[in-house]
């Protein structure tokens, strides 16, 4: 599990993780290790899909110019480059 997850949680926003391993499915002998009682599990991309699709933001985020969003790797690559 990632540590910010659980920002999801205290900033009351919805949290979907891809579990592309399976291990939070409820069949997996390590569930109790990865489930969040607060998250959305997906495991294959319709799932992200239909989770996505519920979330408001993200479909207002298509009305955002693509040259104001600033994607996390970029955004990860920058500092970086300032922290050299």
């Amino acid at each position: 599990a990632c540590s910010t997850n659980i920002f999801a949680e205290m900033f009351q926003k919805q949290l979907i993780i891809y579990d592309f391993f399976n291990m939070t499915h409820k069949k997996s002998p390590r569930a109790r290790e990865f489930r969040l009682p607060f998250a959305k599990f997906c495991y294959n991309f319709d799932d992200i899909d239909h989770e996505l699709s519920k979330i408001s933001q993200f479909d207002q985020m298509e009305n955002i110019p693509p040259e104001l969003v600033i994607k996390a790797s970029d955004e990860i690559f920058r500092i970086t480059a300032e922290i050299k």
